[in-house]
């Protein structure tokens, strides 16, 4: 043949026409749980596999429930090797003990390189696992005085604050005071605002200089909405501060807390004494007569005791030292239930105390 070749090769080049592949967002729900965190997972699909590395990048937006609250805000980027086709993106939910509705946030796609957004958000759903709070009451005390009106109020409290409202009704009894005793109604209601977690009953008593017996009346809860009865009953307790007569016992334990307590009193704890029905002491009793002994603290700090159901007072009964075996007399006004409190002022540590009875006012 006369005819040569110069070139016996060629390149055929394959042009792809094919869409890029798009990429869809699920949706998520989880509990949110009573404390830390739980992740409501998110998947992120490739609807077709790619030969080309994809990437996209994904940010949490709040919906109901607000970011750092409800949930923790995070971003970042998505990339899928070829031949890939499912991602997770896990989002941290916060748990709460909070009676609530069910909160939303969002999970968006945006900026995909390779492919693209065929849904750009998952709606993430936090459930809420708590069931209602619990309603109780806390019993008082109030003194008396020789005349006018004093206030006197009853603690009502939720054990979580609750995104609901929640109501509340209750009765009140007089036990051995009279309705000239006190201005406490005898029946209301109560109403927690969304969020709230403390209400009282509140009324006054009466003051008079007439020498008596402490006197009491009973408040019940009666029902609820939105919540459940916890400690549904409380006893006031007006506390007489006339002139008594003294009355004096044989020495006599009434607390030891080595031996005949719960242990030692935590820093900043007060804790609930019986100061009548033994010892000789008896329930109509308006003060007693004691020595209190701090045994061995492990911090120094104070002890006040006072009558139970009020407020604390501004000055203590013994003060100590590290280690040290304090004693100090002291006349202690009786409280709600012939009882006295006894509060432990360390900024840390423990102590032990031992009371010791003898004498009464009445």
């Amino acid at each position: 043949s006369d005819a040569s070749l110069s070139d016996g090769a060629a390149i055929g080049t394959i042009q792809d026409n094919d869409p890029e592949p798009a990429l869809e967002i699920s949706d998520a729900g989880v509990e949110e749980g009573n404390s830390g965190t739980t992740n409501a997972v998110f998947t992120v699909s490739l609807m077709t596999a790619s030969g080309q590395t994809v990437y996209v990048g994904w940010s949490t937006a709040p919906g109901t429930g607000a970011a750092d609250v409800e949930f923790l805000s995070a971003s970042g980027t998505l990339t899928f090797a070829p031949g890939e086709t499912l991602k997770s993106v896990p989002v941290a939910v916060v748990g709460d003990t909070s009676q609530e509705a069910e909160h939303t946030f969002f999970v968006n796609l945006g900026q995909a390189v390779h492919a693209s957004i065929l849904d750009p958000q998952g709606e993430g759903r936090i459930g809420n696992d708590d069931g209602r709070p619990t309603i109780s009451i806390q019993s008082s005390a109030v003194i008396e005085h020789d005349s006018g009106l004093h206030t006197w109020q009853f603690t009502v409290t939720l054990s979580a604050p609750s995104d609901f409202p929640v109501g509340a009704s209750y009765v009140t009894t007089n036990l051995t005071a009279d309705a000239g005793d006190h201005q406490i109604p005898a029946s209301g209601t109560l109403d927690f605002p969304p969020g709230s977690s403390s209400q009282v009953v509140q009324g006054a008593v009466v003051g008079d200089a007439s020498p008596e017996q402490n006197e009491t009346i009973q408040i019940d809860l009666t029902g609820t909405n939105n919540a459940t009865i916890g400690v549904g009953q409380a006893i006031g307790t007006i506390l007489d501060d006339e002139p008594a007569d003294y009355f004096t016992v044989t020495p006599c334990r009434l607390l030891d807390t080595r031996v005949m307590g719960r242990g030692p009193l935590p820093a900043g704890s007060t804790r609930l004494v019986p100061g009548t029905g033994s010892c000789g002491v008896p329930s109509t009793a308006k003060a007693i007569a004691v020595i209190v002994t701090s045994v061995l603290p492990t911090d120094p700090g104070f002890l006040s005791l006072f009558p139970a159901h009020l407020t604390p007072p501004e000055t203590t009964t013994i003060d100590f030292k590290s280690g040290a075996i304090r004693s100090n007399n002291a006349v202690v006004t009786l409280g709600g239930g012939g009882q006295v409190s006894v509060k432990c002022g360390m900024a840390t540590g423990t102590t032990h105390f031992v009371i010791d009875v003898y004498g009464y006012f009445q």
